[in-house]
């Protein structure tokens, strides 16, 4: 029972969904500013709109 309990206690993992479309200029900024925040259970999934500017998600 108290391991099932500690379970609730912990953080929830966090996903950041980025929609991106032509942001060659500034995909990777907001990838480096998700990985200079100071929580830790995360993933971040980059959603591309059939860019035409080279940037790959």
């Amino acid at each position: 029972m108290v391991k099932c309990l500690s379970a609730h206690n912990k953080a929830p993992h966090v996903s950041v969904i980025t929609p991106s479309y032509n942001s060659i200029r500034f995909i990777d900024e907001t990838i480096l500013s998700a990985q200079n925040q100071s929580y830790e259970d995360w993933e971040m999934i980059i959603v591309d709109d059939a860019s035409t500017d080279q940037s790959l998600a």
